[in-house]
Order: C-alpha cells, then structure tokens, then sequence
C-alpha cells in the first residue's frame, strides 16, 4: 500500500508541474496575443444607405486629423463639384420646362446646358446666369422630388467660383461633392498614439453584398443615416430605398 500511495502522489505531483508549465505557456500566448493586439489598428466600418453621407464623415475625419487631401484629390473633386452643379442644374432646368415656370427669355441659353453631356468651361457663362435665375432656385425646395442632392443650394450660389479656371476647392466643397462609392476605401488615421483604419463601402444595393467581407477584424460598426432620405421619392411616388431603420435591421 505504501508502494501504491508513492505512486499516487508521485502522478498527483507530475501532473501539478505539467499543469503549472501548461497555465505558464498560456500566460505567454495571451501576453503576446495582447501586445499583438495593442499594435494592431482598431478597424471601423462605416455603413449605410447610399448617399447617407459615410464619404463626407471619411473626409471630415481627415481634415480633422491633419492628413488633408493631395493636389491630385482636389482636382478630381473639382470635377465632381462641376458635374454635380451641371447635373442638379439640367433637373431643375428639365422640370421647370415641363411645368411651364421657366422663363422664355432664358430657354436659348438653358438648352445649351440640358444638352452638355459634361461640364466644360464654355458653358461658365450660361450656368452662372442660370443659377441667378429666381424660377431655378426656387425649384430647389423640391430637391426631394426631384432626387437632386440636399446642397443644391451650395452648388447654385458658388458657381461663379466653380467656374473658374484656377478652382481649388475647400474642405467645405469637398465635404458637400457628390461621388458614388463603388468598392472598399480605406482611410487610416491615428489619435492619442491610436491607429485607425475606416473602411468606407458603397451604400447602393448593388454594393451592398461586398458589406459581408468587410466585416473581418472589425472592432466597431459606425452606421449613418441621411436626415433628408425620409423625404426623397421616386418619380412612381414611392420610397426609393428601405428606410434606414430597416435596412440597420439586416445590418
């Protein structure tokens, strides 16, 4: 008996220091684990429904924190910014015709700008005395009908700058361009000794299924909702997207 009591405490004893070198090895793992982590940069997805204003949050995030856009970011928004300001110009112009409120006098030069396909400099003068045209903005409260962006406004009283040759826009103008996201776009930015990186994915419901590999590795879900949705309809006079609530649902 005493042979077989030396026995049970001898395995009682290897197995303590098998567990003690098991809960040691542990310790290092999740140390390193952790330090792993500490290093790795804290991922934020950023969703919601097309035009719900995640590439405007994005760009504010990086004027915010000091990374600014490049020379050649300014020049592709000021391209946007004109075609925005065409392209929201030619639906006013196009309803305002239809309903008989625009004025005769200005019909030459509107046609010039309903049938530019893109914004060129030759049309300065015509979309410049458009936009002061009182028929044309006042057709702007009907952004949500017409589906015209909620900063038409901006667009119409800046065009003269617009216009320009030498035009550079703002962290305002930029913050206010219109540009469907297609694809994943990442901004990386660090705070207080913190990394991040924000990835940005297209809203319209054909971007939508890239959403499920954008998940991996995501600390946080930052979803956006437009104000101004609830009252945008289709020419069919429905809704032209599940409301945001819903859609966070599937989300």
């Amino acid at each position: 008996s005493t042979q077989s009591t030396g026995k049970v405490f001898s395995l009682k004893t290897m197995g303590q220091c098998n567990f003690k070198k098991k809960d040691s090895t542990t310790s290092e793992i999740d140390s390193q684990l952790r330090d792993e982590r500490k290093n790795q940069p804290i991922k934020l997805l950023l969703l919601g429904t097309g035009d719900s204003g995640k590439s405007t949050f994005a760009r504010q995030i990086k004027v915010i924190h000091n990374i600014g856009f490049s020379a050649t970011e300014l020049q592709r928004f000021a391209t946007v910014l004109r075609e925005n300001l065409l392209t929201s110009l030619q639906i006013i112009i196009n309803h305002t015709m239809k309903n008989g409120t625009f004025p005769q006098n200005l019909v030459k030069t509107a046609q010039k700008v309903t049938e530019a396909e893109h914004w060129a400099p030759e049309l300065s003068r015509s979309i410049i005395k458009l936009c002061k045209c009182e028929v044309v903005n006042k057709a702007c409260e009907l952004r949500g009908e017409l589906q015209i962006s909620s900063t038409v406004d901006y667009f119409l009283s800046n065009a003269p700058r617009f216009c320009k040759d030498d035009f550079v826009p703002t962290n305002d103008d930029v913050f206010r361009a219109k540009l469907k996201t297609t694809g994943i776009i990442e901004t990386k930015f660090e705070n207080k000794g913190v990394k991040f990186v924000m990835v940005d994915v297209g809203g319209q419901r054909t971007e939508r299924r890239k959403w499920l590999h954008s998940f991996e590795g995501v600390t946080a879900v930052i979803y956006l909702a437009s104000l101004d949705e609830c009252n945008v309809i289709s020419p069919l006079k429905i809704r032209l997207d599940f409301p945001p609530s819903i859609l966070f649902k599937h989300v």
